[in-house]
């Protein structure tokens, strides 16, 4: 009976990207409000309750919806790349075991991902627009 490195593997880490990136997506509007607050109330003396009021009616829940599905597009886009990317390593031209071939995959996945991070954020912005 053969092992299945899919569901040792590569089940983890998209759990994992599922879970972990709308959790930093939710940390980040957290730390990027309490700093908005350090800055705007601490800094340029702006009222607390003129901050969070402004806030309030700013902020809707489209924009928070949008937020969290595009974290877990990205983090589901970011495994993908990444796994498929290390799991063929062996198949990269000059390279593929061993420290050239594991640097080279890891830097064009890293690449890849990033380039297909901002073309699905555009394709994601216009249609949920």
């Amino acid at each position: 009976m053969a092992i299945d490195p899919h569901k040792y593997v590569v089940a983890p880490k998209f759990i994992a990207g599922i879970v972990s990136l709308p959790l930093l997506t939710a940390l980040f509007n957290v730390i990027g409000i309490l700093g908005g607050y350090v800055v705007g109330v601490g800094l340029l003396g702006i009222n607390e309750g003129a901050y969070f009021s402004s806030m309030y009616n700013d902020v809707e829940f489209g924009d928070i919806y949008m937020g969290f599905v595009k974290s877990l597009c990205f983090g589901v886009l970011i495994i993908w790349i990444c796994s498929s990317k290390g799991y063929f390593v062996h198949l990269t031209k000059g390279g593929g075991f061993g420290a050239e071939g594991v640097s080279s995959v890891t830097t064009n996945a890293v690449v890849m991902s990033s380039v297909c991070i901002l073309l699905f954020d555009y394709f994601l912005t216009s249609v949920l627009l």
